[in-house]
C-alpha cells in the first residue's frame, strides 16, 4: 500500500478518466507487439545456444515456461481484443440511440462498455505482470548461457 491505496486501485488509474473504447483497441495492438518483441528475443537467444551446442536441461525449462507463459498472455490478448470489440459495436449503438438520452437501454450499453473497459485496465496490468515474468525468464536464459559458455 501506498498512502493508504491498494497498489491495483493505483495501478489502475493511471490515465483511465479519459481512456475511449477506440483508444483500447489500439493498444491491443500495441501489447501484442510488445508481446512479439519478447518472443522473438527469446528465440534469438535459444537459436543461440542451440547453434553452440551447449544446450542444457535447465535452459530447456526456462525456455519451456517462457514459451508457455507467451502462448497464454497471447490468447488473453485475442480474448480481449474480441471484448473491447464487441464494446466498439455497443458504443456505435448508444450513439445510434442519442448518447445523452436517457433511457434504461442506454444506461444497460454504456454499463456494459463501462464493465468492459475496467476489464481491459486489468488485463493491461496482468499482461505487463506477465511481461515482466517473461523478462525475468529471458535474463535468467541469458545469464545462464553467459555462464555455461565461460566454465567451458
Amino acid at each position: 500500500m501506498f498512502l493508504g491505496v491498494p497498489k491495483l486501485k493505483r495501478r489502475l488509474s493511471i490515465n483511465t478518466l479519459t481512456e475511449t473504447v477506440n483508444d483500447q483497441v489500439l493498444q491491443c495492438d500495441n501489447l501484442r507487439k510488445k508481446l512479439y518483441q519478447v518472443k522473438k528475443q527469446l528465440n534469438e537467444i535459444h537459436e543461440k545456444v542451440l547453434s553452440e551446442k551447449k544446450q542444457q536441461n535447465d535452459f530447456e525449462v526456462l525456455y519451456k515456461e517462457a514459451q508457455d507463459l507467451i502462448e497464454k498472455t497471447d490468447k488473453r490478448i485475442k480474448e480481449n481484443y474480441n471484448m473491447v470489440k464487441q464494446s466498439v459495436e455497443l458504443d456505435a449503438k448508444l450513439e445510434a440511440n442519442g448518447r445523452d438520452v436517457v433511457s434504461i437501454e442506454n444506461k444497460k450499453l454504456n454499463d456494459k462498455i463501462e464493465c468492459s473497459k475496467e476489464e481491459f485496465r486489468k488485463f493491461r496490468i496482468e499482461f505487463h505482470d506477465n511481461l515482466k515474468q517473461i523478462k525475468i525468464k529471458l535474463a535468467k536464459y541469458e545469464y545462464y548461457y553467459g555462464y555455461k559458455t565461460e566454465e567451458a
